[in-house]
């Protein structure tokens, strides 16, 4: 399994709130079958139709998460490849799950074709075994968009 394939079995984090979990009433399940276009309510764009560009609550999208297909703000918490996909912080991998990957390529002999230097292969690695060792292994790698 390679470091993306990986990250698209990492689950979403799940959504429970008392409004989700709450019974809706009949008035709120009328409106539901009435199209937001018939009742002159303007459409947003759905999750999978957002893209790079698109504004969307009057932010401009920057990215948008390869595995749940969220759009990334300015600010946002995500990781993303050099040569790859971006992942909100609910997909990123954690400091372990990198490991996991960094052993896998290493074992397969494909590590070092993801980077130009064999220094920066050694930076990452060095860096993955240092952050697991001051005890973040399980937080997730993540930083501002």
């Amino acid at each position: 399994m390679n470091r993306r394939t990986l990250l698209r079995c990492l689950p979403a984090t799940p959504i429970a709130t008392a409004a989700l979990l709450a019974a809706p009433t009949a008035s709120a399940v009328q409106a539901a079958l009435v199209e937001p276009a018939e009742v002159g309510i303007p459409t947003s764009p759905r999750i999978g139709d957002i893209e790079i560009g698109d504004i969307v609550d009057g932010r401009e999208v920057l990215d948008v998460c390869e595995h749940c297909s969220r759009p990334l703000f300015q600010g946002d918490r995500v990781f993303s490849y050099s040569d790859g996909p971006t992942f909100c912080e609910a997909d990123a991998p954690t400091w372990n799950d990198l490991k996991a990957m960094q052993d896998e390529d290493i074992a397969d002999g494909t590590w070092s074709d993801h980077f130009e230097e064999p220094e920066e292969a050694q930076d990452a690695i060095d860096s993955v075994a240092a952050n697991i060792a001051a005890g973040h292994g399980a937080e997730k790698c993540v930083w501002p968009l």
